[in-house]
């Protein structure tokens, strides 16, 4: 029971808010039913009545937790850097109401990157920045009153995701009020370094007790972001020097005055806007996100914002930074800003606030020409006057004597002149790199190396044994020393499969700060396709791409490969290759030719926890630009391919196939000619060819749409297949070299002793020669893997036998074609490599003897039909050494002993196969043991009217 007496005293009636709206006639009659309703809630929600009818205006924060009155927690936020906006939401409020303006106030929470380094959260990470901002953008619309929304945020994803939303309203005024910083403590670490605790207790370099009394008072005070330039405070300072932030509002310290003078100062700035019909459209210019990028430059910013300032630049309608923008504007900004982590000093970001901030910076850049000064900001003025009064204001004498007088530092040598950051020996931000390791580069935040690392010429070289994790926690271990083989000093770590695709792009500052913060920690590198926190130093590369998972080559690496890195930072280049494996060492292209023959890495994978959300978000962003386009979602480029994947039968609806049918039609009376009818598909051949924009598909001589590929067209049934095929126009004739009928992620498997010939012969070379017997007789067929997609020879190109081996064959073999619904779709020809001697000596041995570097050739295209077309088709090998035939035999498929629809079936019975896969059904032709292949051979297989032609190389 209960000790309130008055729990039940329940009411169902309540007499209302006392007064009368203030309707009018022709505004009641002619409104929307949602605007009377709406001022009924506003004064049941305690507004005057009277005072309906005042501009309204949407301010919107990222507050989270509930603080009592005197600021003691009730229930907790996921960070510091959103529990105090609540207060900069209330002081713009009463700003916005004493000038006679009506205040909304909603709020859209973030998530906190350190509290979720190293655990699945942080596969939400990236991706939450995109759905922050679309439920941002619904809250503006969703008041459709509002004349103009203030945006007050702090940290990693949530300040980005609310330019995002800002900077899509381009008819209404808008301003952002960065969320502030927290102190530093008066004894102890800063957040940044207090995150490598575990890595330095288990390494010794503390005890338990330092550990426990450091990580207590390492957030000072209880709001604001990170006391470093990580992502948080970088956006901010982004915000600002693009024009959306009232002047010297980066950085200030939560919960002060100065910092609540912000809120008020922004409030007004947005009511003047609305006056003056100032919209964001006037604000966020191409001009805006150049100054932008400048000041991040000479700030020596997080490297996250080369993936949010795209997005920004998107959401404005706006053209996305290129790799070549930040390039050429990374050169041409010197640093000059002293901060953490990257130094030399590294003082805190409110210490840099105090110093001047992004106006003082702005200034040096102003002097040196670097930025646009006729950009207008929403101070209502350009970035040139804004800057005027900046540098003969009283707040900037007076913040910049406080730091002088309370912490004892000159503030120019916290953001310096020009000249004195030469001579200190400050070097530009982002060095960009390529390499056989990143075609499609990287980058690595080349402020953050330690001096000592880098040679007089400011070039950072180094070379070492590659060190490949498939997972952060492994690397983790390896890194504290707590697994079977740690880290040791002078290796490259290669942290793979952590891109989007895999988890998200993780963010690794786990490894970062354990790297800075051990003894041998800068002679170690760290190269990933994941990205990496504001706050991490050393050398570490990032943003490889492709990343692994998208078939990179950074996934083909293997522990023991000898990586070179070269960072110029000076000239803000440089280069990430492999140049040996074992004691072997070779120069970049010989590096790429070996990359391009290894297969994935066999531990490469999909992070298991990868939530289905981020799947989407992965897949979205990957259509829309991927990570150097801003992992945004273009709405364009996605309906565009879902377009053609419908046009191509992609999405395999069979009432969406008949209406495509009619719109085929139509385009082939307009774009060309039909191809002929269904009834004389079969038969037909799909074949791929190499064209200047890479490998392309065509049917019956044609080429097919661009995007048309055989992954696609085995996700469709047999018949709608052949349907779409059939309603395609034959525009353009193919032309360019056969390339193997396969894409390159789709894999080749093989059937084993399908034949007795084959039976007989396995039984012959081997020392267990039972075991065939018991293979052949067996209700289970023998199925192995034989080659990924991109490891296929086709006709033309050389095929190979081992070096170790003595005892070499080719095997040709009819290839059936099955789609993801397990039905036979076609066949091509095929010669399956084998080395005999190695099989014959130990049958687990089959990987050696049948899977390696140019064991697999198909061509030279794809026979469409019905399975029992393929009932009895003739196969024929002859084999030519200097232009005489050393052999040559022929059989037919009618003598296997299994069909191929129980292959087929056998194969996809517990295995799935997506994109579809091809199936070698098995060998029935095998020269005897007097024969092996030889280097300069030519071997020729022909299946049906199929032929292929291949040279023997080592």
């Amino acid at each position: 029971m209960t000790a309130d007496p008055h729990l039940y005293d329940i009411a169902t009636h309540a007499p209302g808010p006392a007064g009368r709206l203030p309707l009018e006639a022709e505004w009641l009659r002619d409104s929307p039913s949602g605007d009377v309703f709406g001022w009924t809630m506003d004064v049941a929600m305690g507004w005057a009545p009277e005072e309906l009818g005042r501009k309204e205006f949407l301010i919107l924060s990222t507050q989270a937790g509930i603080r009592a009155a005197d600021g003691v927690a009730i229930a907790l936020g996921y960070h510091t850097g959103h529990w105090e906006v609540g207060l900069l939401a209330q002081a713009a409020a009463e700003e916005l109401t004493r000038r006679g303006a009506i205040p909304f106030v909603a709020s859209v929470s973030d998530p906190c990157d350190g509290r979720t380094q190293g655990t699945p959260g942080m596969m939400d990470s990236l991706a939450y920045r995109n759905d922050a901002a679309i439920v941002l953008r619904r809250l503006i619309r969703s008041l459709p009153t509002r004349r103009g929304v203030l945006g007050i945020a702090t940290c990693d994803k949530g300040l980005p995701a609310m330019m995002m939303a800002l900077a899509a309203q381009s008819t209404l005024p808008c301003v952002i009020v960065p969320g502030g910083v927290t102190l530093l403590p008066e004894r102890g670490e800063d957040a940044g370094k207090v995150q490598s605790l575990g890595a330095r207790f288990a390494h010794g370099l503390l005890t338990l007790d330092e550990a426990a009394e450091l990580a207590c008072r390492a957030c000072a005070s209880p709001g604001g972001g990170c006391q470093f330039l990580g992502t948080a405070a970088t956006s901010q300072v982004v915000a600002e020097a693009m024009g959306l932030a009232v002047t010297h509002s980066a950085l200030a310290p939560s919960g002060q005055p100065i910092w609540l003078d912000v809120a008020r100062r922004s409030a007004a700035a947005l009511l003047e806007m609305e006056a003056k019909g100032i919209t964001t459209r006037d604000i966020l210019t191409e001009d805006a996100l150049y100054n932008a990028m400048v000041t991040h430059a000479a700030f020596g910013g997080s490297t996250n914002l080369l993936l949010h300032i795209p997005a920004i630049a998107h959401a404005a309608r706006l053209p996305r930074p290129k790799v070549e923008d930040w390039m050429r504007v990374n050169r041409q900004t010197p640093r000059l800003v002293d901060v953490l982590p990257n130094g030399p000093t590294g003082y805190a970001t409110v210490q840099v606030f105090l110093a001047g901030g992004v106006p003082e910076v702005m200034l040096h850049l102003a002097d040196l020409g670097l930025l646009r000064l006729n950009a207008l900001t929403v101070n209502g003025c350009t970035v040139g006057e804004s800057l005027d009064a900046w540098a003969r204001s009283e707040r900037r004498q007076r913040v910049r004597t406080r730091l002088a007088a309370l912490d004892g530092i000159d503030p120019d040598d916290v953001i310096m002149s020009p000249e004195r950051a030469c001579e200190r020996g400050l070097s530009g931000t982002i060095a960009f790199l390529t390499g056989n390791l990143a075609p499609q580069g990287a980058i690595i935040k080349s402020t953050a190396m330690d001096p000592s690392i880098v040679d007089a010429d400011g070039v950072y070289r180094k070379v070492g044994p590659a060190r490949v994790f498939t997972s952060e926690r492994a690397a983790v271990a390896a890194v504290k020393g707590t697994s079977d083989r740690p880290v040791e000093a002078g290796d490259v770590i290669v942290l793979i499969g952590a891109g989007p695709l895999g988890t998200g792009m993780e963010e690794t500052y786990q490894l970062t700060s354990a790297l800075r913060y051990l003894p041998e920690g800068k002679t170690i590198a760290l190269i990933t396709d994941a990205r990496f926190s504001g706050v991490s130093t050393g050398a570490c590369i990032g943003h490889v791409g492709p990343e692994a998972l998208a078939g990179g080559p950074l996934g083909r690496l293997r522990d023991g490969d000898t990586i070179q890195i070269i960072v110029d930072r000076l000239n803000l280049v440089g280069r990430i290759d492999l140049i040996g494996v074992g004691d072997r060492r070779f120069d970049v292209d010989e590096g790429a030719q070996v990359l391009a023959t290894r297969p994935l890495h066999p531990d490469l994978h999909v992070n298991p926890h990868l939530p289905d959300d981020t799947r989407l978000w992965a897949a979205l962003q990957d259509i829309s630009g991927g990570t150097w386009g801003g992992c945004v979602y273009d709405v364009d480029a996605i309906i565009e391919r879902l377009g053609a994947a419908r046009n191509s039968g992609g999405l395999g609806n069979s009432g969406e196939l008949w209406e495509l049918r009619g719109t085929l039609r139509e385009r082939g009376g307009l774009c060309g000619k039909i191809r002929p009818s269904i009834h004389k598909r079969q038969g037909m051949q799909l074949t791929r060819h190499q064209t200047s924009q890479g490998g392309r598909w065509a049917a019956g001589g044609f080429f097919l749409p661009p995007s048309l590929t055989l992954s696609v067209l085995l996700q469709l049934r047999r018949e709608a297949m052949m349907q779409l095929l059939a309603l395609l126009p034959a525009d353009e004739p193919a032309y360019g070299e056969l390339l193997a009928p396969i894409d390159p992620l789709q894999e080749v498997w093989a059937a084993g002793v399908t034949y007795l010939r084959s039976r007989d012969a396995r039984r012959a070379e081997s020392r267990a020669a039972d075991v065939y017997e018991r293979v052949y007789d067996a209700l289970r067929p023998e199925l192995f893997f034989k080659a990924a997609g991109w490891r296929v020879m086709s006709t033309g190109m050389p095929i190979r036998i081992r070096a170790d081996s003595r005892w070499n064959v080719p095997e040709p073999e009819l290839v059936i074609v099955i789609n993801r619904y397990r039905q036979i779709v076609g066949y091509c020809a095929g010669n399956d490599v084998s080395s005999r001697d190695i099989e014959g000596e130990n049958p687990l041995y089959l990987p050696q003897a049948k899977v390696y570097d140019g064991s697999c050739a198909l061509g030279p295209g794809i026979v469409l039909c019905e399975p029992d077309e393929i009932a009895d088709v003739p196969i024929r090998l002859s084999v030519e050494r200097d232009g005489a035939v050393v052999f040559a035999g022929e059989a037919t498929t009618g003598a296997m002993k299994r069909t191929l629809c129980e292959l087929a079936e056998y194969l996809t019975r517990e295995l799935s196969f997506p994109h579809g896969v091809l199936l070698m059904t098995g060998t029935c032709i095998v020269p005897g043991e007097g024969f092996t292949l030889q280097q300069g051979d030519v071997v020729q297989v022909q299946v049906g009217t199929l032929a292929i032609r291949n040279k023997v190389r080592l």
